[in-house]
């Protein structure tokens, strides 16, 4: 079904942001425009494409952005209209969930950068009224190009870097569906040993589109975006304040957690449940139609993924693809995916492995690790009512709670020091280690368990263990 799609401009103007809360077409037609101009404009920051391709450079409220030539030969050029077209064509038909572009070393395929959008689709007729501002789209939109424009680092020489590009698709999407240009690939292109850096979000109401960033340029990236001048509408606290939070957060907080009287399961969910019509209001929309939701987290069939791999002419012993082929089929990696999907957890750790069991919350619809959440059994959990820890509470301690959590499942699964801590940083896995050796969970210098003290624990922090045959 290669449907061709006619390319939107990419130049913005103010009646389009104001238009894009009114209807879904309006709202697509817009999405569709950003998704375009982000693309090129990382390509213009991060590669170092001849000045001479570029078209004028065009500001929308003081923050400027480039178009290329449209007949231009330059070959990342090319290959963004290219990838471009089956990109469209995805978020035409309502089928785009994930695309990510990213920048790889020509000899040895090495990932450098990559860059991630994320997509999800309100219903078509009704949108979330309760959210739609075209100011804040406005600033959201202004956030997002600044942030790409604030990108740090030199660019990349175009004879040294390659540009892949991969998308992945809603649930509701046909297995013979592929986008034009793409055939379907099975190379996962982990990106996940990068830290993970927001350039932002918009949200019309009909849709919502958010932004990532990775890769060795971004290890010290401190949100640029937050510091230039202009309105943004996420920020991220500086690392240095972060932490010295954390550590104030575990110096005060008790190994009990919240210190509550957990008498039954039922009983803390109903509490967790707790939040009020005007919470939900104020909340950015995270729902999007029950049919192309995560649901049961299973992998089908038709979630595959495209890539369109961009590799100059060149002689034939190098050039084993050329612009318009793409690499050969192979399955996704269940846990993978999900590791790419945890963006609401409380932990903010995304490279657990399948030890850690996902249930998805009912209010954001992301999925969120049950540990976590209090839940040792995810089997355990209302699973029509669940709201996660992020959704039902605004406690500055959540992610200490959550990672609590994380080293004490992990110690008693594994009888030691939990493996768990590599995700922890330094300063995190100090104060986390500080904490069980002070309540004789683990002993000083030599990771050794004292199993007793940790049931304790466990028995005062997790919702499902009062009975549990496991303690």
């Amino acid at each position: 079904m290669n449907t061709s799609i006619e390319f939107p401009s990419v130049i913005i103007n103010n009646l389009e942001v104001q238009n894009s809360i009114k209807t879904f077409e309006l709202s697509k037609k817009y999405l569709k425009r950003i998704t375009k101009l982000a693309l090129l404009n990382i390509i213009n920051r991060r590669i170092q494409v001849p000045e001479n391709e570029f078209i004028e450079k065009l500001a929308f409220d003081q923050v400027p952005y480039f178009i290329f030539k449209r007949k231009s030969q330059n070959r990342f050029i090319k290959a963004h209209h290219k990838y471009g077209t089956g990109v469209l064509d995805a978020l035409e038909k309502g089928f785009l969930r994930q695309m990510d572009l990213i920048i790889v070393r020509k000899n040895t395929k090495e990932i450098l950068e990559s860059y991630r959008f994320k997509y999800k689709y309100n219903n078509e007729n009704e949108g979330e009224a309760g959210i739609r501002d075209s100011e804040k789209v406005r600033k959201a939109m202004l956030g997002l190009l600044n942030a790409i424009r604030c990108l740090p680092g030199e660019k990349w020489p175009e004879d040294d870097v390659d540009l892949l590009c991969d998308i992945c698709y809603q649930d509701n999407t046909p297995s013979t569906y592929e986008p034009p240009h793409f055939r379907p690939n099975t190379e996962v292109k982990s990106v996940d040993h990068f830290a993970v850096y927001h350039m932002g979000r918009i949200n019309t109401g009909f849709h919502k589109l958010t932004g990532e960033a990775r890769g060795w340029n971004l290890e010290t990236f401190k949100d640029t975006a937050t510091s230039a001048p202009v309105p943004v509408v996420e920020e991220q606290v500086p690392r240095d304040e972060e932490e010295r939070q954390y550590a104030n957060d575990a110096e005060q907080e008790p190994m009990e957690i919240a210190q509550e009287p957990l008498e039954m399961a039922q009983g803390s969910m109903e509490k967790q449940q707790t939040v009020t019509e005007e919470e939900r209001e104020s909340l950015e929309i995270d729902a999007i139609s029950p049919e192309i939701r995560f649901g049961n987290l299973k992998i089908r069939s038709n979630n595959k993924r495209g890539c369109i791999d961009q590799i100059m002419k060149s002689p034939p012993k190098k050039a084993k693809l050329m612009l318009n082929e793409s690499i050969e089929n192979k399955s996704l990696e269940i846990a993978s995916v999900l590791s790419q999907a945890l963006e609401n957890c409380a932990c903010e750790w995304r490279n657990l492995d399948q030890t850690f069991q996902l249930i998805n919350c009912n209010k954001c619809l992301e999925p969120v690790h049950a540990v976590c959440n209090g839940y040792f059994d995810s089997q355990a959990i209302d699973k029509e009512q669940f709201i996660c820890l992020s959704c039902s509470s605004n406690n500055k301690n959540n992610k200490l709670r959550a990672h609590l959590r994380l080293v004490l499942y992990g110690a008693f699964c594994e009888e030691r020091e939990p493996a768990v801590l590599r995700n922890a940083k330094k300063t995190e896995k100090k104060l986390l280690l500080k904490k069980l050796e002070k309540y004789g969970i683990i002993q000083p210098g030599t990771g050794v368990v004292n199993l007793k003290a940790l049931e304790e624990a466990i028995r005062r922090n997790f919702f499902d263990v009062q009975n549990s045959a496991r303690l």
